[in-house]
Parts: C-alpha cells; structure tokens; sequence
C-alpha cells in the first residue's frame, strides 16, 4: 500500500517544479492502475515461479533482492543469429579471441557480491556466463572449415582460454570494485571454483552434440578428474 501511494504521488508530479515520473520508463513489480491506466510492469517469471524485475541487463529478485544476468533476450532466438562468421583466414586464433569476448559482458561486480547474493546464485551467474559462451563457441565453431574431431586439443586450449581470462576478468573487476565499493565484494568464488564451473559449462554443452565433439569431451573429463576440484562443496 504504501509502495502503491509513493508511486501515484510521484506519477502525479510535482508541478509546482514542473518534475513528474515518465511512465515509459517504469519498471514494476506489481499492478497498479493510476488515473484509470494500468501502468506497465516490467517483469520476468523463471520456471520456478520466481519473479524478476527487469533492469538494464539485471534481474533482481523480487523476493530475496539477489541480483542475476538477464538472458531473457534469447528467447525464442538462435544464438548465432547474435554473432558474425569468422573468417575462414586466421578463423582459430578468432576462436580465442571470441570465446573470451563472450564473456566479458556478463561479468559486472554486482553479480558476484556475497553482500547482495548467496554462493549459491553467484556460483550460478558464473555458470550462467560460461554456458552462453560455449554455446556461442560451439555456433562459431560450426561455421569454421576445421571440426573439433580434426584438433581436439586446439578446442581444448579455446575452454583452457575462456576460463583463464575469466578468472583474469573477474579478478581485475573485483579488486577495482573492493577498493570503491566494499572489501568483501568479489570473496564469493575462488579461482578453483571458477576453473570447475566452467570446464563443467563446457562439458554440459559440448555434450549434447557428442560426435563431434567426443575428443574433447574426454579431455575435459580427464581435467575434471584433477585433485583440485575433489574439497570443492
């Protein structure tokens, strides 16, 4: 209720000022109808009944407030219809190129916060950013003239790239946020934790088209053997 009467004041405006809210520009969480208008929400519901509010590239969770990337722009769209062919000259070393620019939009210090998130949906936003990039390798790779079957360990170097430069990334991010923001900030996943998450994004991914992927696969099986990973909750 009070929530519904700040939002109906602030709507109205203030004319004395001449400031009013633009309603285009609201992000609800709730119906409310405002001068006999329903203002528009600005919402996303995930198969577990969970509600988000939709904000610049976040979801924020209506119930907890942890904050998650918003892939809802995906939906019901083929992921190479988001990327551009590599060219058939140099197409290998592009591949190691783009499969760690895949990942840099999904890495904002907010998502990897234990102040504003659990482990638990930290360790998620990191997976979630790991799946879509190999899911966009995996499109790229399908228009290169080599398949992994011919170099299985070329495209084993490509996962080995993409996690390093994550956890490059991620360290960078949350030393410059720490030092702004908060010193606990970026303390949610260790470089262990990340290596795992993300050679275990690729093994979930490539593993749907196993045949063409059956060399590497057993590489990174063979990699999510090592002792590191066995303490890992």
């Amino acid at each position: 209720i009070a929530a519904e009467r700040f939002l109906r004041r602030m709507v109205e405006g203030f004319p004395s000022h001449g400031c009013h809210v633009n309603v285009d520009k609201l992000a609800l969480n709730f119906r409310c109808v405002v001068n006999g208008h329903l203002l528009p929400t600005n919402m996303h519901e995930a198969a577990n009944g969970a509600t988000f509010v939709k904000w610049i590239g976040l979801l924020i969770n209506t119930a907890s407030l942890e904050v998650q990337a918003d892939y809802t722009r995906y939906h019901g769209r083929h992921l190479s219809s988001t990327i551009t062919a590599a060219h058939a000259q140099g197409a290998g070393t592009q591949l190691l190129v783009r499969v760690c620019q895949y990942m840099r939009p999904k890495c904002d210090p907010i998502l990897l916060d234990p102040d504003i998130n659990y482990a638990h949906t930290i360790h998620l936003n990191v997976y979630q950013a790991f799946l879509v990039a190999a899911m966009k390798m995996h499109c790229t790779v399908q228009a290169m003239a080599v398949g992994p079957e011919c170099n299985p360990r070329f495209f084993l170097r490509a996962v080995h790239t993409c996690v390093r430069f994550m956890q490059g990334l991620v360290a960078s991010r949350m030393a410059g946020a720490a030092r702004s923001v908060a010193p606990t900030i970026g303390k949610g996943v260790s470089r262990v934790h990340l290596c795992w998450l993300g050679l275990w994004a690729f093994r979930k991914v490539l593993g749907k088209k196993q045949a063409q992927y059956r060399g590497v696969l057993a590489l990174l099986d063979r990699d999510l053997e090592a002792a590191a990973f066995r303490a890992l909750p």
